[in-house]
């Protein structure tokens, strides 16, 4: 953590340029009628970040936090209409 104020911009960069990769991916899901056409994309990569912020910064174990954000993600993708396995 202590070298975290000196990357801190390629770090808010790259997650931004991933961010950015995973909208793309969805609004082409999207358009190719694999999630819904009433979700709105921007929305679930939010709810999806949300998410990741509340369990990342609790105390739970790190195999807690894993189940965790597995279930709640799983939840959200299905939501989306993505069939899972």
């Amino acid at each position: 953590y202590k070298e975290y104020p000196l990357i801190e911009k390629d770090v808010d960069e790259k997650y931004e340029d991933e961010i950015n990769i995973i909208y793309g991916k969805y609004t082409e899901w999207q358009e190719q009628g694999l999630i819904r056409q009433d979700i709105n994309v921007e929305y679930c990569i939010d709810a999806l970040q949300s998410l990741n912020d509340i369990y990342i910064t609790r105390h739970y174990s790190e195999e807690e936090t894993i189940n965790r954000l597995r279930a709640a993600f799983r939840c959200m993708i299905m939501g989306m209409g993505i069939p899972l396995k």
